[in-house]
């Protein structure tokens, strides 16, 4: 069974188009290597992201996003993710 969640997160600084195309680059690596399906929209400083794939997977890769995106140059919006 596919399990998805969505959230939002904010860039505190402004993003070049260089910088949003790498972010892209980087998610669709990971989610296909790790068989999770998606999608990522970004406007005016903010980043919308539905992910889809096994709960497990999908669990641990918002774990590690939660963690990447505490670094000074974010602020994120992450919430508790409910099972």
């Amino acid at each position: 069974m596919r399990y998805a969640i969505s959230y939002v997160s904010t860039a505190i600084r402004n993003l070049n188009d260089q910088e949003i195309k790498n972010i892209l680059a980087s998610s669709e690596k990971s989610n296909n290597e790790n068989n999770i399906t998606g999608l990522l929209l970004f406007s005016e400083g903010n980043f919308f992201q539905i992910i889809e794939g096994r709960k497990e997977d999908i669990n641990e890769l918002y774990k590690k996003n939660r963690e990447r995106f505490q670094a000074p140059q974010y602020h994120q919006a992450f919430p508790e993710a409910h099972s």
